[in-house]
């Protein structure tokens, strides 16, 4: 997809579209069908991100120029099917196997992602609606960056500052950094 979209950007031609891509790739890949879909999808959301963030000023946004060995594909929650205690994720004729731990949470697989060494779930869950006594009023929380939350009842309003929450943050990514220029050296 890389390749594609640099050909066609290095020669001013309109760039390929999600369902020109689709096409393009039906078939060619030993992947199931709907894996090759998320990925397309992932590039796309990636292109039209990047496209975003030039037309708001940011120079520095580049589009995906290199090619990647790797990549994390995306089973998506129809392809996927769960027997005993394995997850079997599609690829070709023999799916991959992957054990389950038994502190699964319960609820219907959604999507699965392959990482490298990891599984990454997501997994929806119904809730029972909770019952609310009759003299209760709604709220509303908004989760926001400076502020960690702000929380309103409608005549009402508390902010929750998450100043202490941010430096305890900001000083791990220090000192994550320090380590890796620890080791690389």
């Amino acid at each position: 997809m890389v390749k594609i979209h640099r050909f066609c950007r290095r020669r001013h031609w309109p760039w390929p579209t999600e369902t020109q891509l689709k096409a393009h790739f039906r078939r060619r890949l030993p992947l199931h069908s709907q894996t090759v879909q998320a990925l397309i999808e992932k590039f796309c959301a990636t292109i039209d991100g990047v496209h975003t963030k030039r037309e708001n000023g940011d120079k520095r946004a580049r589009y995906p120029y290199r090619f990647r060995r790797y990549c994390n594909p995306i089973f998506k929650g129809q392809a996927l099917k769960i027997q005993g205690q394995h997850l079997l994720l599609p690829r070709g004729r023999e799916p991959i196997r992957v054990h389950l731990p038994e502190a699964m949470p319960t609820g219907r697989v959604v999507q699965a992602e392959l990482g490298f060494g990891e599984l990454y779930l997501t997994i929806t869950q119904e809730l029972a609606e909770p019952v609310l006594p009759e003299s209760a009023k709604a709220g509303g929380l908004d989760i926001g960056v400076i502020h960690l939350g702000m929380v309103s009842g409608g005549e009402e309003a508390v902010a929750v500052s998450g100043r202490g929450l941010r430096s305890v943050k900001r000083g791990r990514a220090k000192a994550q950094a320090n380590l890796r220029c620890a080791v690389k050296s």
